[in-house]
C-alpha cells in the first residue's frame, strides 16, 4: 500500500512537473509571440513616421510653389492692365488724331474762299 501511495505521489508530482514546463513552454511561446507583434508595431510605425516625413516636404514643396505661381499670376495681371491702360491711351490718341483731321479737314473748308 505504501508503495501504492509513493507511485501515486511520484506519478502526481511528474504531473505538476509536465504541467510546469507545459505553462513555461506556453509562456515563452506567449513572449515571443508578443515580441513578434511588437517588432512588427514599431516597424509600422517607423514606416508611419517616415511617410508622414515625406507627405510634409512634399506638401512644404507645394506651398513654395504655389507662392511661386501666385507671384507670377500677379505679375502677369499687372501686365496685362497695364498693356490694357496702353492699348486705351493709343485708341484715344488714334481717335483724337482721326477727330483733328476732321477738324482741320473742316476747317479748310471754312477757310476756302467762298465762291462769288
Amino acid at each position: 500500500m505504501r508503495r501504492d501511495y509513493d507511485a501515486k505521489k511520484f506519478s502526481g508530482a511528474t504531473k505538476r512537473c509536465e504541467s510546469a514546463e507545459q505553462t513555461a513552454t506556453d509562456a515563452q511561446r506567449e513572449i515571443e509571440q508578443l515580441r513578434a507583434a511588437l517588432d512588427k508595431e514599431q516597424r509600422a510605425r517607423e514606416l508611419a513616421e517616415r511617410d508622414a516625413a515625406a507627405v510634409n516636404e512634399q506638401l512644404r514643396e507645394q506651398r513654395v510653389e504655389l507662392a511661386r505661381v501666385r507671384e507670377e499670376l500677379q505679375t502677369v495681371r499687372s501686365e496685362g492692365e497695364a498693356a490694357k491702360v496702353g492699348l486705351a491711351r493709343l485708341e484715344g490718341k488714334s481717335v483724337l488724331n482721326k477727330r483733328g483731321l476732321m477738324l482741320n479737314d473742316a476747317s479748310r473748308i471754312e477757310k476756302l474762299p467762298k465762291p462769288r
